[in-house]
């Protein structure tokens, strides 16, 4: 799994090591949060990118 290693990302892999995964690839980043948005368009577009479902009913979390 490849966790980025910046802000709330750092946390979750402390924690998902402490849970036993440590099959945790940092990442260090090494462009702002557009270029790297920009690079994964493709992928995206291409629908090599998938999300969980929501349950039925389940309230959208997202915000823009």
């Amino acid at each position: 799994m490849l966790i980025e290693d910046k802000a709330s990302g750092t946390q979750l892999i402390q924690e998902l090591v402490e849970l036993g995964l440590h099959a945790v690839t940092r990442y260090q980043p090494q462009s702002d949060k557009i270029m790297r948005m920009h690079a994964q368009t493709a992928m995206i577009e291409n629908g090599f990118v998938t999300s969980p479902r929501r349950p039925a009913g389940a309230p959208n979390t997202c915000t823009s």
